[in-house]
């Protein structure tokens, strides 16, 4: 009867069975695992991009705003009159009525830049004063870029079209302004055409404002 009973009992899971279960149990956990990292970088890097491109997006509506509303005026350098404009691969500066932080001096003096920005890549700046103003507001527009670098558009006497990386005319604005920007994820290549063309006025200021006289008229 003992016997019987023994032979009865339900059987238990040997050693090697409970260490094969707990290997395959072990490589699901890793596969899931590696599976959920996989996913969150996924996520991770989709939000990255969708910011890169939110704020590139951002900078294109200032600098198209700035650059539509650059005022054609001229100023006087070293005894001799120039227009309100210069511009090489890593700077340009005009005059504008489109202030990036609402001033209500009537018009500012904006200056893009590229710079260092210490870790082997180049940054995006954006500074914006008064005429004539000492006092200055900075900020960074975009950082973590490879290369960042500005051309200007113009029509040479031939009536060809031209792209310099530096502008040297005095007497005359560009007609167009090139940003090329690129990351380890994305190049783009951004033009900005100017809509004011004409006679360059001049700058003068009255109670704390700054206007544009009028440019004579062109025979």
């Amino acid at each position: 009867m003992l016997h019987l009973l023994r032979r009865g009992r339900p059987r238990g899971f040997t050693l090697i069975e409970i260490l094969i279960a707990m290997s395959i149990l072990s490589v699901v956990i890793v596969i899931l695992g590696g599976a959920m990292r996989l996913g969150i970088r996924s996520v991770e890097k989709g939000e990255r991009e969708a910011s890169e491109i939110e704020r590139l997006r951002s900078v294109v509506l200032v600098m198209d705003r700035q650059i539509q509303s650059i005022i054609p005026s001229s100023r006087e350098i070293e005894g001799e009159r120039v227009v309100w404009f210069e511009g090489d691969e890593r700077r340009c500066l005009f005059l504008t009525d489109a202030s990036l932080w609402g001033r209500k001096e009537g018009l500012v003096e904006v200056s893009y830049g590229v710079e260092e920005d210490g870790s082997e890549g180049v940054r995006m700046t954006l500074q914006e004063r008064p005429p004539w103003g000492e006092d200055g507001l900075e900020t960074v527009l975009l950082e973590g870029l490879e290369e960042a670098r500005f051309a200007y558009y113009y029509t040479d006497q031939d009536g060809e079209g031209q792209w310099t990386e530096s502008w040297e005319r005095k007497d005359l604005f560009p007609e167009s302004i090139a940003l090329t920007i690129r990351t380890a994820r994305y190049e783009h290549r951004l033009i900005f055409p100017l809509m004011r063309s004409g006679g360059t006025g001049k700058v003068t200021r009255t109670e704390g404002r700054h206007w544009v006289e009028p440019a004579p008229p062109t025979r």
